[in-house]
C-alpha cells in the first residue's frame, strides 16, 4: 500500500462552507484513507494511503479540487515541525515533536534537516513562479542545446567569447558537485518510478484479455 505525503487546501462549498479532503475521500473513494497530521492558517498536511486504480482515481479527482501538492517524506516532516506547537498530555508532560510524529507512525531522524528541506520547498515555489515555463523559455532551452551541440565549433572568436562568458557565469551558479548530485537524484527518481511503471506496461502489452487488463494495477 502506497503512502503519499502532501499538503492541500480545503475547497470552498457554497458561499460560506468548506469541503475537506477526508470527507471527500470517505464519500467518493472509501478504500482510500487520508490522515491529517497538522495544519497552518491555509494548508493541511497529511498523507494518503491506498493502492491500485482506486488510488489513481482518487488522486486525479482530488488534486486540482483541493490544490494538492505532493511532498517528500523529509519535506513533510519539515512542514510539520515548522507548524508544531508543543502541548501537554493528560499527565502534564510536554509532548516532543518526535513523539508527536511517532503517534502518526512517522519516524523523525533529523528534524533540523527536515525543516531545511521544507523551507527549500517554499523557496522553490517562488522560483517556479518566477521561472514559470512558457513557450518562449522552452524555445530558448532548445536553441541553447542546438548552439552547444551543433554550432559551437562553427563560432568565431568573438562569438565563442560571448558564449564562454555566459557559460562561466552559469558554472558559478551550478557547481560540478551540484550538477552531479542533481543528475544522480534525477536518475534515481526516474528509475524508482519508471521501472515499476514499465513493468506494468509490459504486462498490459503482453495480453489482449480485457479481464486481465482490468486486473493489472500499479
Amino acid at each position: 500500500m502506497a503512502k503519499i505525503y502532501l499538503k492541500y487546501s480545503p475547497a470552498r462549498r457554497g458561499l460560506t462552507g468548506m469541503e475537506y479532503l477526508p470527507g471527500f475521500l470517505d464519500e467518493q473513494f472509501p478504500t482510500i484513507k487520508f490522515t491529517e497530521v497538522i495544519a497552518d492558517e491555509f494548508n493541511r498536511f497529511g498523507f494518503i494511503e491506498g493502492s491500485g486504480d482506486d488510488l489513481a482515481k482518487a488522486l486525479m479527482a482530488s488534486s486540482e479540487h483541493f490544490a494538492i501538492k505532493q511532498l517528500t517524506e523529509k519535506e513533510f516532516i519539515g512542514y510539520c515541525r515548522l507548524n508544531y506547537v508543543p502541548y501537554e498530555n493528560e499527565n502534564g508532560d510536554t509532548i516532543s515533536f518526535t513523539d508527536f510524529m511517532s503517534n502518526h507512525g512517522i519516524e523523525v531522524s533529523d528534524e533540523i534537516e527536515a525543516m531545511k528541506e521544507a523551507k527549500k520547498n517554499m523557496f522553490k515555489e517562488i522560483v517556479k513562479k518566477k521561472l514559470e515555463p512558457d513557450n518562449e523559455s522552452i524555445a530558448d532551452i532548445m536553441k541553447s542545446l542546438v548552439l552547444f551541440h551543433f554550432y559551437y565549433n562553427e563560432l568565431n572568436d568573438t562569438e565563442k567569447n560571448i558564449v564562454d562568458g555566459k557559460t562561466a557565469s552559469l558554472k558559478n551558479v551550478y557547481s560540478k558537485t551540484k550538477c552531479i548530485n542533481a543528475y544522480s537524484s534525477l536518475v534515481d527518481s526516474i528509475v524508482a518510478v519508471v521501472d515499476g511503471y514499465y513493468s506494468k506496461v509490459n504486462e498490459l502489452e503482453s495480453t489482449d484479455d480485457p479481464d486481465i487488463i482490468k486486473s493489472i494495477e500499479y
